[in-house]
């Protein structure tokens, strides 16, 4: 029988022990954490820019053309280091008024994991920033003395249908036309 050094065993356990350990499925938050009750605690007319940065913290993104529109972007994925399990992409999107008071707030909040495989497909294939640079400033706001309108007033595409303006995904999607 052969008697295997020591050292060399203690090598091969660790070494395996790390490669076992990449297997284990974890979620990772991306982006600002973002809390259903504060978010509920935010009051259009009523709460300050200062509040919302209290309640919420730094914007994930504030548009460097409407700095009136704050944009809080959550992505939990579970997954470990082969592949998504599942994925939710939580946004909450404030937009001030002159006086830095709160206009609107416009939120989803998902907290269940989806299974990408299971996922609508615009869902599946639009990522959030498709969604920000698919949504206001895709096409200009048409209207007597319109110059920008929110992205919800802004017909671009429609959600069930694949957008035509990213033809790119198409090359690794599934179904191909």
């Amino acid at each position: 029988m052969v008697k295997w050094p020591r050292t060399l065993l203690l090598t091969l356990s660790a070494c395996l022990l790390l490669i076992l350990s990449a297997c284990q499925a974890t979620i990772q938050e991306k982006g600002t954490i973002l809390n259903p009750q504060a978010v509920e605690r935010i009051q259009p007319g009523r709460t300050t820019r200062a509040q919302v940065k209290e309640l919420l913290g730094v914007p994930t993104i504030v548009n460097t053309v409407r700095k009136d529109r704050w944009i809080y972007i959550q992505d939990r994925q579970y997954r470990n280091i082969q592949r998504t399990f599942a994925r939710v992409v939580n946004r909450v999107e404030v937009t001030f008024d002159a006086r830095g008071v709160v206009r609107d707030v416009q939120h989803n909040f998902n907290d269940q994991l989806l299974d990408p495989e299971k996922m609508p497909e615009a869902q599946n294939t639009q990522l959030w920033f498709a969604w920000l640079w698919d949504g206001e400033y895709a096409r200009p706001a048409t209207g007597a003395g319109s110059t920008l309108l929110p992205a919800s007033e802004i017909p671009t595409h429609s959600i069930a249908e694949p957008t035509k303006l990213n033809p790119w995904w198409k090359f690794w999607s599934k179904d191909k036309e």
